[in-house]
């Protein structure tokens, strides 16, 4: 995994600075200080053969002359000594180092990745300014200033962003988990550092800062199984982008929209990307407070009537929508003399008494049609606002699900108040606007797990003219003639306009009449391989928004719900009527599944496409075909469902599936967990453990099918009702040469040849993927695994950083070079 001895960069046991100093302003000495400042408890050496002291420390000469290999090398020394200094620490066993040295020239930075490679030590850098774990007491960095421990991780290519971000957090009394500074991602890299965070337990959210990826299928896999188990928050370098002006380019040179695909990307992989480091820490205090709410609609409760109109037109300009009040609500208007509980916003009065708070709270929170109330309040002279923090803080206590939000307006006034709530849990905004902004970054986090949960497959939407589409593309030259891109369309059942309709400008008028023109785009993005745009054509880069294939239908209104295409299948506009939107998804879908299925396929351009309340329709369309493949599946940013590895089969007498796992598979997998045995677990996981948690269960079945395997073998019980009676898996290394399977059958079924069909099956899988090796970990008393494994052709192997008590057993797929 890519994880591999990240364990000694975040959390080593011995640190060692080399080329450690006391010149003031040296890289050397700031590294020191710092080290020796942030309290780290393991043994920490300096390296220098310039000095033979440092204070009171000892300095060592050299490597060789360390007590021990460290855990952790902080290589500050000249530019010219990184490269054999890794070799030489790599030799004797450390297994992470950080390189601080500025300066570096591409040769050396190349040469010390090729001397660390042989002993998988891990570099981070160079220009990093290092990293900080508080939790360790570890601050090994180049920072002016530390972190108190706390439960968030952010991660920068910056490392100016790095130092800015430690400033704001300790103003602000905001702790970290960890803090890494990337440089120049020589190896580790988002990918490796978003799967160390993934199963962290001390992180409660990860904020990221980016300004490129450079592995992005390895980027987008840690990703969204990073954004699976917590808040990922990404504010991303660059938005606008190139947006329409690429896309409209002819020469497939340029870039295609980056920033939308970066858009895409954020939101396929679960992820919430906003604009500034401000908004990154709003976010990431509501997702910790607010996570829970799935409210769609907001109330607010103001004391002051610019106040709710401030938020009411935050809300409309997020497209967030403001609850209509319930009869439930006009009743109580009535009980309680309340008129102003049929409105939203709810004025209650500037010389609104305490008491007021608290029944029209009381009344709102006994409504579930009222959905999010924000609470806002201005300092009054009638009332103490720490007088209505105290008595509101009651229907806080009694909410099972986070209601409430709060803007306390003001400062010294409001403070006590704004305290009072947070100590209660409720997330606190300065400004109304703040916080209806909050309430619209959580529906649209909302929405991008949503998109996460989806894993289309290629065949889901299978044409039966695909050969015959690829005949002609193999045939054509680069450009297709109008004859050619209607056939291709037409196998993929997109159609055209009638012939001449393009040039007749009567037949044009009387389409643009009951119409709308679309704009859809299909090209080769230079990171994330194939991608799909779509908005209204001509109207600018603001209303184009991109998808990553592989699309489904879910994911195809996603995208569109980003353009204002969306507001016209609600909308007429008084001469056309609205349009039928699950044409236009029919449309992207189908070129999705082109794209998958044409490797040669280059770019695609449908423009105008014409949209109207029975059908879509191609205006004019452009196809370029590439000589070499640049589509298919295979360089999907996403990896799609793997249907391909569905078969049934007989076993046992029965029928049964054998296929890759799916998200929605997670309780039928907690159930299959709970019926093995304490002892097949504790072979299986190396613990006793009846029950998995959630996160786990979601780690196991929302895997994304590069680096990843797992299938399971499902039947039917007695009442009909899919089982499962088995699950394989592999794992493989981020260079894909050798990966780690496990195997776990139902404790009823075993002895039964379960073990051996699930191992089979990912050997053949594994030489399909083209892995050099397939090996397991198994304990020295688990006869049976290993007895299985010897009789497939497995041996025993012995690696260094094996347990005493475990055997690794090693296939080798590959002849050794």
């Amino acid at each position: 995994m890519t994880v591999r001895h990240l364990e000694s960069l975040f959390t080593p046991a011995s640190v060692a600075v080399f080329g450690a100093s006391e010149r003031p302003g040296s890289v050397g000495a700031t590294v020191w200080k710092n080290l020796l400042a942030g309290g780290f408890k393991g043994p920490v050496w300096a390296v220098n053969p310039k000095h033979a002291r440092l204070g009171e420390r000892e300095v060592y000469a050299n490597a060789d002359a360390l007590p021990a290999p460290p855990d952790l090398a902080l290589l500050c020394s000249p530019p010219r000594t990184i490269a054999p200094l890794v070799a030489r620490l790599g030799a004797m066993g450390t297994r992470a180092a950080i390189i601080m040295t500025p300066g570096l020239t591409a040769e050396q930075r190349q040469a010390a990745l090729n001397a660390a490679r042989p002993h998988v030590l891990r570099l981070l850098g160079p220009r990093s300014i290092g990293l900080l774990n508080p939790n360790i007491g570890l601050n090994a960095t180049l920072a002016h200033v530390g972190a108190k421990p706390g439960q968030l991780a952010f991660v920068s290519q910056s490392g100016a962003l790095v130092t800015a971000f430690l400033d704001w957090a300790r103003g602000r009394g905001i702790g970290v988990s960890s803090l890494v500074s990337l440089g120049d991602r020589c190896d580790v890299d988002f990918g490796d550092v978003l799967d160390w965070l993934a199963s962290d337990w001390k992180t409660r959210a990860i904020l990221l800062y980016i300004e490129s990826v450079t592995a992005p299928r390895k980027f987008m896999s840690a990703a969204r199984a990073a954004a699976r188990n917590k808040p990922v928050i990404v504010v991303k370098a660059g938005r606008g982008g190139a947006g329409l002006a690429a896309v409209q380019s002819r020469s497939g040179d340029g870039p295609v929209g980056d920033d939308l695909v970066y858009d895409a990307a954020i939101r396929r992989a679960g992820m919430l990307r906003v604009d500034t480091l401000q908004d990154l820490l709003t976010a990431a205090t509501t997702l910790a407070r607010f996570r829970a709410n799935q409210s769609s609609v907001i109330t607010i409760m103001t004391n002051g009537g610019g106040a709710g109109v401030a938020a009411a037109d935050a809300a409309d300009a997020a497209g967030v929508a403001l609850a209509t009040p319930s009869a439930r609500l006009r009743q109580a208007s009535k009980d309680l003399d309340a008129p102003w509980l049929s409105h939203n916003p709810v004025d209650i009065g500037g010389d609104a008494p305490v008491q007021r708070y608290v029944d029209t709270l009381g009344a709102l929170m006994a409504d579930p049609d009222a959905g999010a109330v924000i609470l806002l309040h201005a300092p009054s002279d009638n009332v103490s606002a720490a007088d209505i923090a105290q008595a509101c803080l009651p229907a806080l206590k009694t909410q099972a699900i986070p209601r409430v939000m709060t803007c306390w307006m003001g400062d010294a006034a409001v403070a006590p108040a704004r305290e009072t709530f947070e100590r209660a849990g409720a997330p606190c905004y300065i400004t109304p606007e703040s916080a209806v902004r909050a309430f619209a970054m959580l529906q649209t986090y909302r929405r991008n797990q949503e998109a996460l949960m989806e894993v289309p497959s290629v065949g889901e939407n299978a044409s039966p003219d695909t050969d015959a589409a690829r005949v002609l593309i193999e045939q054509a030259n680069e450009w297709l003639d109008q004859a050619q891109v209607a056939t291709l369309l037409g196998a993929y059942g997109i159609a055209l306009a009638p012939p001449g309709e393009s040039t007749d400008p009567l037949a044009l008028a009387h389409r643009a009449a009951r119409s709308r023109q679309i704009q859809v785009v299909a090209r080769i993005d230079p990171l994330f391989g194939p991608v799909i745009l779509c908005g209204h054509g001509g109207s600018g880069e603001e209303d184009m928004a991109a998808g990553l294939p592989p699309l489904n239908r879910v994911l195809a209104r996603e995208m569109v719900q980003h353009t204002r295409v969306a507001r016209w299948g609600e909308f007429g506009d008084g001469v056309r009527p609205p349009v039928r939107l699950e044409a236009l998804y029919d449309v992207l879908i189908a070129i999705s599944q082109m794209l998958a299925e044409q490797p040669r396929l280059a770019e695609l351009e449908l423009s105008p496409l014409w949209l109207d309340d029975q059908d879509a329709r191609v205006g004019t369309a452009r196809v370029r075909v590439s000589r070499t493949p640049v589509a298919g599946a295979e360089r999907f940013a996403i990896v799609p469902y793997p249907t391909q590895w569905s078969r049934q089969l007989q076993w046992q007498g029965r029928t049964i599936t054998l296929r890759p796992i799916r998200p929605e598979d997670e309780p039928q997998h907690a159930a299959f967990v709970e019926r093995a045995s304490m002892e097949d677990l504790r072979l299986r996981f190396f613990s006793a453990r009846k029950s998995l948690p959630h996160s786990e269960l979601a780690r196991m079945t929302q895997i994304d099918y590069d680096r990843e395997m797992a299938f399971i073998a499902e039947g039917l019980d007695a009442d009909g009702h899919p089982e499962t009676l088995g699950v394989g898996r592999t794992v493989a290394n981020p260079d894909l040469v050798e990966a780690e399977f496990a195997v776990l059958v139902r404790s009823d079924l075993k002895g039964m040849g379960m073990g051996r069909l699930l191992l089979s099956e990912l050997i053949t899988h594994a030489r399909a993927r083209g892995y050099e090796r397939l090996y397991g970990i198994v304990l020295r008393e688990n006869q049976g695994m290993l007895g299985l494994a010897r009789s497939l052709g497995f041996v025993a192997e012995r690696h260094e950083d094996d347990e005493p008590d475990t055997q690794r057993m090693v296939l080798h797929l590959k002849p050794a070079p």
